[in-house]
């Protein structure tokens, strides 16, 4: 029944909404992976975006964040970047006053530990998958939309979809700022107090 509409708006997609859409999926990220602080996991999802788009651009195999290394024109692998991001927290906790006293060491259990990843694998895989095609694909998207347009952001806030998915995004954003409680509480207690 909503088959004709999906497939019709999908069709309408272009490298512009796919950008966006991608952004909007960092912004989601944010909100799904950073126990009540989104800002913290914008700023991952945008580092993260960042580090992927280290290495050749993929429409113009342009060199980009390389800095004259030809080592980081093949990019960044991936194995070296994922421990260091799970060793880079533990060593800035470590030097934190509550984590200065001894230590109770225990015997690692790896039993414990696979059942801790058995517990956690879908979202291992999907949080793992999500990183891997976001990162290309925003790049790609925002290359070749800005490509088409001969680098005029115009058609961001021209395309209906594109003026849609900057709306959700700045609404999300905006539901995170700090007066934004005070602002709603304003806005819909003068409404409350006009309906009664």
């Amino acid at each position: 029944m909503l088959t004709p509409i999906i497939s019709g708006i999908a069709l309408k997609f272009q490298s512009y909404e796919m950008f966006l859409l991608c952004v909007f999926g960092i912004i989601i990220c944010g909100f799904l992976t950073s126990g009540g602080r989104p800002i913290k996991g914008w700023i991952s999802g945008f580092v993260g975006l960042l580090v992927a788009m280290v290495g050749r651009d993929t429409v113009h195999s342009f060199a980009r964040f390389s800095f004259g290394n030809m080592n980081l024109t093949a990019s960044i692998s991936l194995l070296p970047v994922m421990i260091g991001l799970f060793g880079f927290p533990e060593i800035v906790n470590s030097f934190s006053a509550a984590k200065r006293e001894l230590l109770n060491i225990e015997k690692f259990d790896k039993k414990e530990g696979w059942a801790i990843l058995k517990r956690n694998k879908l979202n291992i895989v999907r949080s793992a998958m999500l990183g891997v095609v976001m990162g290309n694909m925003a790049d790609e998207n925002l290359r070749r939309a800005l490509m088409l347009s001969d680098g005029s952001i115009l058609p961001f806030f021209t395309r209906p979809i594109c003026i849609f998915f900057l709306l959700f995004i700045a609404l999300l954003v905006v539901q995170q700022l700090p007066c934004y409680p005070a602002i709603k509480a304003k806005l819909f207690g003068k409404k409350k107090e006009a309906d009664a």
